[in-house]
């Protein structure tokens, strides 16, 4: 701030300087999810591997989705690159351990966002197979110390209908081809004895 002095003792003017920093800035808000206590859409943070956001627990077989939107918070363009360059235009490409187990369902519309426009796109969490998922999303653009924007992501599936329990373990003592093998005599035997009492006119 810098102070001028008035004509009179008790006057004067005061001036505030503010300084602004031309330059672009992305960001990133994901949606809340249909079945989600969250209220508000949420900023993630930057290359936050430690702390990804996470999909609700979803059954292998089945699908969750959530968009992301990117903004242009700075205040000169924001200019996206294109990853691809070959088959299409890709502004976000998927990566990480288990990509495969991920999908994304749309691209940003436009490469380029003027100050305050936005830009969205859809990921999709589709577990084959139960367990722990980890994959990323990265975003490349002329923002000077976020240019490569990392979305860090995680999901949790579980068994879905008549998948098979791999941690199921028979009785102690027994294995499934004693429990077999006990089984198939008996059920004989009752046969037999049934044939009989049906000839003697007991059935």
């Amino acid at each position: 701030a810098r102070a001028y002095p008035g004509q009179g003792r008790n006057m004067g003017v005061l001036e505030t300087v503010a300084v602004f920093d031309f330059k672009p800035e992305i960001s990133v808000l994901a949606e809340k999810e249909p079945d989600s206590n969250q209220q508000q859409p949420v900023e993630v943070q930057h290359g936050n591997a430690a702390n990804p956001l996470a999909f609700a627990d979803t059954q292998a077989g089945s699908t969750r989705d959530i968009e992301f939107t990117i903004v242009n918070s700075g205040l000169l363009p924001l200019a996206l690159t294109d990853q691809d360059g070959s088959s299409g235009v890709k502004y976000a490409v998927l990566g990480g351990p288990q990509a495969s187990q991920f999908q994304l369902i749309s691209q940003p519309s436009t490469g380029t966002l003027q100050p305050g426009e936005t830009t969205s796109f859809r990921l999709r969490f589709k577990p084959t197979v139960d367990g722990p998922m980890l994959a990323d999303v990265t975003i490349l653009s002329n923002d000077s110390d976020e240019a490569t924007f990392k979305v860090h992501v995680s999901g949790e599936a579980y068994p879905g209908p008549g998948a098979r329990d791999e941690q199921w373990q028979p009785s102690a003592g027994y294995t499934t081809k004693a429990l077999v093998d006990s089984a198939v005599p008996a059920f004989v035997n009752a046969l037999a004895v049934r044939d009989v009492e049906a000839q003697r006119g007991v059935l």
